[in-house]
């Protein structure tokens, strides 16, 4: 593909034709695919990717991570026929869309990946591109990142407004420029940043287990309760916002970080249980219908429900997920059902 020297990325503007609605009516409305967003929203221009890939930082393997159709790797591997570039994407339907201008174009440096990026693998490259919301799937990224100690440059713009503060909380990314964008943004510029691992960075930070299934045992006033990492998400300063039970912490109440097994076995049945939905509790005094959410350990082993109403353990006699007896206390029975996520 030949770039007009005047204005190159018109050129790839109009080998780039694609209607968008078209492909959107074949996304999944699911988590993490923005379904619904107008195209202006979802994706970078062409003129911004153009300015950014001949940046001199820019160099080598390039990888856009969450890249929509693909847009930005194939303008990187039309512009740059001696290197690699990649784009990773969730949605399935932009990527075959992708593929089928890279097919006709014949863009053989390039590779539209279908991929998960809260599990699957994270491709080593020199270049990463990030236009990005903040939550699990970046902690996770940047996780990958940082334990991989492979140096590479990182762009990053500005999505809905918090992405470059959470990329502050990260000591070992160092800003190395930025680059005015022409395309309105949450903030008006493309920051590059470059890798210095030799900073000191705390192992035991909440944005390191957001994407883990870890048990979190919060400290307020006289209480101990425990919360769930996965989901945790970064709400401002030392405040977290927990997926479950769904509440704003600060990180400094947090006295431990356990995995399942170190869990006491009288505990592990309400974490199961929490995860299950509604129940129908009995006790002596009365039946209630409704969610477990807050599992209290200290002083007393309690818990409340979506309801409002605290229970004490020691006063619950059965618990019913709809016909499935889960625990009876007279009996000494209990049974988790397995539920498919």
């Amino acid at each position: 593909m030949k770039f007009s020297s005047a204005r190159p990325w018109e050129s790839f503007n109009s080998l780039f034709s694609f209607v968008h609605e078209d492909i959107e009516k074949e996304v999944e409305d699911k988590p993490g695919h923005y379904l619904g967003h107008h195209s202006e929203a979802l994706y970078t221009s062409l003129v911004d990717f153009y300015r950014i890939m001949h940046h001199p930082s820019v160099k080598g393997h390039w990888v856009d991570l969450g890249a929509g159709i693909g847009s930005s790797a194939l303008l990187y591997a039309s512009l740059f026929p001696d290197r690699q570039a990649q784009a990773l994407e969730i949605s399935k339907a932009r990527i075959e869309a992708g593929r089928r201008i890279q097919k006709q174009h014949e863009i053989h440096n390039a590779q539209l990946l279908h991929c998960d990026l809260l599990h699957d693998p994270v491709p080593v490259a020199d270049t990463y591109f990030l236009y990005f919301p903040t939550g699990i799937v970046l902690d996770r990224i940047l996780n990958l990142l940082y334990l991989r100690q492979h140096p590479f440059t990182l762009i990053a713009i500005e999505s809905h407004g918090d992405l470059l503060s959470r990329l502050e909380q990260e000591r070992w990314l160092k800003p190395q420029g930025s680059m005015k964008l022409e395309s309105v943004r949450h903030h008006p510029e493309a920051i590059f940043y470059g890798t210095n691992f030799s900073a000191s960075v705390n192992t035991h930070r909440p944005f390191d287990i957001s994407f883990q299934a870890k048990y979190l045992f919060i400290k307020e006033l006289d209480q101990e309760w425990i919360g769930e990492s996965f989901g945790l998400t970064y709400h401002a300063e030392n405040k977290f916002d927990l997926l479950t039970p769904p509440r704003t912490i600060e990180w400094s109440s947090v006295q431990k970080v356990a995995d399942l097994h170190e869990i006491p076995q009288h505990l592990r049945l309400s974490l199961g249980l929490r995860r299950l939905g509604e129940l129908q509790i009995s006790t002596p005094s009365g039946k209630y219908a409704g969610i477990i959410r807050k599992i209290t350990v200290k002083p007393g082993f309690s818990v409340e429900i979506s309801t409002g109403e605290k229970i004490e353990w020691a006063h619950i006699l059965s618990i019913y997920w709809g016909t499935i007896l889960c625990y009876d206390s007279s009996l000494g029975f209990s049974f988790l059902p397995v539920v498919p996520l």
